[in-house]
C-alpha cells in the first residue's frame, strides 16, 4: 500500500471509530410491540413495467399488507388483462392517466408511487 492508501485507510478508520461513538453514545429507541413501530400507514401505489399487469405486485402487496399498508396495483390501459383496450393511441400519457385516476378515485393524499422500469416514465408525469 503506497502512501495515500495507507492515508485513506487512517481516514476511513478514524470516521468509521467516530461514527459508532455516536451511535453508542445515542439514547436507545425502545418499541415495545411491532404494532407501536408502525406510526403511519403507507398508502402504495405500485406501477408494472410493460407488458405486464397488477399481478406482478401480488407478493409485494401481500407484505405490505401484512404490515398494515395499503397497496393499490393499477392495470395499464392495453396491458395485462386490459390488452384488449390496445391501440396505436395507447401511450405513456394514457398510462400517466390510469395512475393518476386511482389516486384520484381513492382520494390518496399522500403517496408512495414505485414504478417498475417502464413505469417510471408514466409515474414521473404523475402530479
Amino acid at each position: 500500500m503506497d502512501e495515500f492508501g495507507s492515508r485513506c485507510h487512517l481516514i476511513r478508520r478514524q470516521l468509521l471509530g467516530a461514527a459508532a461513538a455516536s451511535v453508542a453514545s445515542a439514547p436507545a429507541l425502545v418499541v415495545s410491540t411491532r404494532t407501536e413501530a408502525l406510526v403511519k400507514r403507507i398508502n402504495f401505489v405500485l406501477v408494472h413495467r410493460a407488458w405486464l399487469g397488477a399481478w406482478c405486485w401480488r407478493h409485494v402487496t401481500a407484505a405490505r399488507l401484512k404490515q398494515g399498508h395499503q397497496v393499490y396495483t393499477p392495470t395499464l390501459t392495453g396491458t395485462g388483462d386490459q390488452h384488449h383496450l390496445s391501440t396505436p393511441n395507447v401511450d405513456s400519457y394514457t398510462h400517466m392517466k390510469d395512475v393518476t385516476a386511482v389516486i384520484e378515485t381513492e382520494e390518496l393524499n399522500e403517496v408512495v408511487l414505485v414504478g417498475n422500469s417502464y413505469a417510471g416514465c408514466p409515474c414521473a408525469a404523475v402530479r
